[in-house]
């Protein structure tokens, strides 16, 4: 990992993170939901971002909405990204989290069964294609023969493959290596990768430690990759009341963001303990409010899991329509 120079250093949280994240649902997962004194007790995962639910967690709204209904609430500790925390929630130990709709497709098409309840754009300029510094490659095209770190399923995967096709360019001549996020930065670092198409405290890492410079960017390539809340299934159908609080506060904290970023920039330094550039990018690029998710939201995702379909990610499409809820209609 090049850990004598440092450069792979700012990443060494974030890799960390899993092993920590997946350690905390026994330690302080909470009871099972409907168990216990106090009321249920909703397990939330967040990600390794300042997103509603971290910044929900860090100024004590969610927990505090909880309590107003009689509930609980339990954080895990963050996880890098959703495929770890998609695990979570379906081996039953997480209720509610969040990801991109990649991510939540790639999902979706397996056995994992949740609810998309809260919608979030993402700053088109918060994901993309970068190259190591120094790096030839100069055009989309450039990457012909040459290999992009990706993950597989996800946002990674999802804007490699955007970004072929705009340029007309067929996949099978660009090589995926499929790479979890938190070990594709070192393999950027190192120059084992032609290119990293990834995002959020990822792609800001890519710049800011290692000189990378960005390709492309999800704005540039009509991206639809949005952030989405998800609950588990099994839990919205027992608590619809609780997931609604839980969105309530998701509305509200973000929209806090927009207008507060020196606060969201202070999350991701103390709290998440992210080198200061890679905070100060990320306090740069905050995603737009979060929304309920009503039928223009839907066609969108639908878009997004028939383009996985076509470029063969995913074995079928996955009819969105049927994992999503307006938290307006729930009681």
């Amino acid at each position: 990992m090049r850990t004598r120079t440092g450069r792979a250093r700012p990443v060494l949280a974030l890799a960390a993170a899993v092993v920590v994240a997946a350690a905390s649902l026994g330690g302080c997962g909470g009871a099972a939901a409907g168990a216990g004194t106090g009321g249920t007790t909703v397990r939330i995962a967040p990600l390794q971002s300042a997103d509603a639910l971290t910044l929900g967690q860090e100024d004590g709204g969610i927990a505090k909405a909880l309590k107003a209904k009689g509930a609980r609430v339990a954080f895990t500790a963050p996880f890098p990204a959703f495929a770890p925390a998609a695990e979570a929630v379906r081996a039953g130990s997480v209720d509610i989290t969040t990801g991109s709709i990649t991510s939540v497709v790639g999902a979706l098409s397996g056995d994992n069964d949740v609810t998309v309840f809260a919608a979030q754009p993402s700053d088109p300029a918060s994901e993309g294609i970068a190259v190591p510094k120094g790096s030839p490659v100069r055009t989309i095209a450039d990457l012909r023969g040459r290999t992009v770190a990706v993950n597989r399923g996800g946002t990674g995967e999802y804007l490699l493959l955007k970004a072929l096709r705009q340029a007309g360019i067929p996949a099978g001549q660009v090589t995926r290596r499929y790479i979890p996020p938190a070990d594709a930065a070192p393999a950027f670092a190192a120059g084992k990768v032609d290119a990293w198409a990834v995002w959020g405290t990822f792609f800001a890492t890519a710049q800011t430690a290692y000189g990378g410079r960005v390709l492309t960017t999800g704005g540039r390539i009509g991206s639809q990759n949005d952030v989405v809340y998800v609950a588990r299934t099994a839990f919205l159908k027992a608590h619809p009341d609780l997931v609604k609080t839980v969105a309530d506060t998701v509305f509200a904290t973000s929209a806090k963001a927009r207008s507060d970023p020196a606060r969201t920039v202070g999350v991701y330094r103390d709290r998440l303990k992210l080198p200061e550039p890679v905070a100060a990018y990320m306090g740069r690029h905050i995603a737009h409010p979060a929304v309920p998710v009503g039928p223009k939201t839907v066609r969108r995702y639908e878009d997004v899991a028939a383009f996985f379909a076509q470029e063969k990610v995913i074995p079928a499409p996955v009819t969105i329509a049927g994992h999503v809820v307006d938290v307006r209609t729930l009681t």
